[in-house]
């Protein structure tokens, strides 16, 4: 279906698509043409338009060509794959739309990441702490240090492909399906009455190149609003599982400053970007 009116007038032009996915305008225009694929709005100057769930599907594409399929049968798979749940990468860039993605390696990934956690293991309290690790291999070559943070808020969750859900485990682990768009992103989400902070990244298709090429489209905010609406969107997939995990991550805090502890988390942020900092 053609993107939302909205969308129209907001959503990404087809160079932005192009730039942000590795895909070529021209590759975009053909596909349209044969497979009726990916389907644009137009704004009112006639230009195309596409919405977040179109960017990262044509993502999801050229992921699905390196690995050796033919075009149709990607954007066959790709279409016929649920859209009732957005994605993380989605959710928090409609509560922001003004963020801008910022394309991420690995290194820098990690780095953000580990200012969050560490914040976390700072200010223990009331409150949770949420990441996506697109693969369970990814979180057990971090568990000790998961496991050290599940001591510090009584909320703590892994979404990943484990096959069995544990949600009385500690840290929680949550089964993230095949086609649920959490298979693709990386996301560490904190929320508690000092801090609020959020990282989402949705991953580029690789290039070839080897594991040193991964990239992320990327997304980083300390707004308590946009990271209460990750912490929702997180709490809902966690609801699939178990009912009482959903409650344990949406459970009100109490009275706090929310944001007040930003200036020292883009501190620990930037000594871990760049450890001659000081």
């Amino acid at each position: 279906m053609p993107n939302s009116s909205a969308a129209a007038e907001s959503g990404a032009t087809i160079g932005e698509v192009a730039a942000r996915t590795g895909a070529t305008v021209e590759q975009l225009r053909t596909w349209e043409r044969r497979f009726g694929f990916p389907q644009p709005a137009r704004d009112r100057a006639g230009r195309r338009r596409y919405d977040e769930t179109t960017v990262r599907r044509v993502a999801d594409v050229l992921a699905r060509r390196a690995s050796g399929q033919s075009v149709r049968t990607a954007v066959d798979a790709v279409c016929a794959e649920p859209t009732t749940r957005p994605s993380l990468f989605e959710t928090v860039r409609g509560a922001a739309p003004h963020l801008a993605p910022i394309r991420l390696g690995v290194p820098a990934m990690r780095a953000l990441s580990h200012a969050i956690e560490d914040s976390c293991l700072a200010h223990p309290g009331d409150g949770v702490l949420l990441a996506t690790f697109q693969r369970a291999v990814r979180f057990r070559a971090v568990a000790a240090r998961w496991h050290e943070l599940a001591r510090t808020l009584p909320a703590v969750v892994a979404f990943a492909d484990f096959g069995d859900p544990e949600p009385t485990a500690s840290p929680a682990r949550v089964h993230v399906t095949e086609v649920s768009p959490l298979r693709r992103e990386w996301a560490v989400v904190c929320r508690t009455r000092a801090i609020a902070a959020c990282l989402v990244g949705w991953e580029r298709p690789a290039d070839g190149t080897g594991p040193s090429a991964r990239a992320f489209e990327s997304l980083w905010t300390t707004d308590p609003d946009v990271v209460g609406a990750a912490v929702a969107a997180l709490a809902a997939v966690a609801e699939e599982a178990d009912g009482a995990l959903a409650e344990r991550i949406r459970r009100p805090l109490g009275a706090g400053a929310p944001g007040r502890a930003a200036d020292e988390l883009t501190a620990r942020a930037v000594r871990f970007l760049d450890p001659t900092s000081h």
